[in-house]
C-alpha cells in the first residue's frame, strides 16, 4: 500500500538481538560433505558469508559482528518489525 511505501523511507535503526553469536551457524563444508541433513534448513532463511577474517569484522553497539551477522540481523528485523523506534513525543 501507499502507506507502506512512505514507512520505508524513515530511516531505520537496527535492533541488535545480542552479541556475535546470537544466531545459528553452519559451517558450509558440512553441508558440502553431507554431514548435514538439508531437512534442517527446510523453512529457514540462509545466509551465506565468511567469518574467517578480522576484515570481515565490523563494530556495532553489541561488539565486533561479522557482516553476516548484521545482515542476518537486519533480516530478523525486517521479519519481526522489530527496528528501534523512537518514542512518541
Amino acid at each position: 500500500s501507499d502507506q507502506d511505501a512512505i514507512s520505508w523511507q524513515t530511516p531505520r535503526v537496527v535492533n541488535y538481538m545480542g552479541p556475535a553469536g546470537t544466531f545459528a551457524t553452519i559451517n558450509i563444508r558440512d553441508v558440502l560433505e553431507r554431514r548435514l541433513e538439508l531437512s534442517e534448513l527446510k523453512g529457514k532463511i540462509v545466509l551465506i558469508g565468511s567469518r574467517s577474517s578480522s576484515s570481515d569484522l565490523l563494530m556495532t553497539p553489541v561488539g565486533r559482528m561479522s557482516r553476516v551477522e548484521i545482515l542476518a540481523t537486519a533480516t530478523d528485523n525486517i521479519l519481526g518489525d522489530k527496528w528501534i523506534r523512537r518514542a512518541p513525543v
